[in-house]
């Protein structure tokens, strides 16, 4: 049996602006992670600008909004490092590897 070529620019597309970057290239469970995980930190943020902390009445509003920036910034990270994988691994399925559940572009 043949198996499809994966597109590693497809791959990295979907990865960024869905995470399904590792769906796509047949890991379902960690592509499922990570999209919970990366849901989760913008749920954290939503949660974090929009809980009520009187900071802005102590002059400290910036606490506030470093506190809502780093989910934010920690999904944007995942999100790249997760459209590095998908390519990268894309690339790999392409040269004829098969791929673990959970390997990541690192391993070998």
């Amino acid at each position: 049996m043949e198996r499809k070529a994966k597109e590693p620019i497809l791959a990295a597309i979907l990865s960024l602006l869905l995470g399904l970057g590792a769906i796509y290239n047949g890991q379902t469970l960690k592509g499922i992670v990570f999209i919970v995980v990366r849901l989760g930190l913008g749920l954290l943020a939503c949660f974090l600008f929009y809980v009520p902390t009187g900071l802005p009445e102590m002059g400290l509003a910036w606490v506030g909004i470093v506190c809502c920036s780093l989910p934010l910034l920690a999904s944007a990270l995942l999100a790249l490092f997760d459209a590095i994988d998908a390519y990268m691994l894309a690339q790999r399925i392409n040269e004829g590897e098969v791929l673990r559940d959970w390997e990541f572009f690192f391993t070998r």
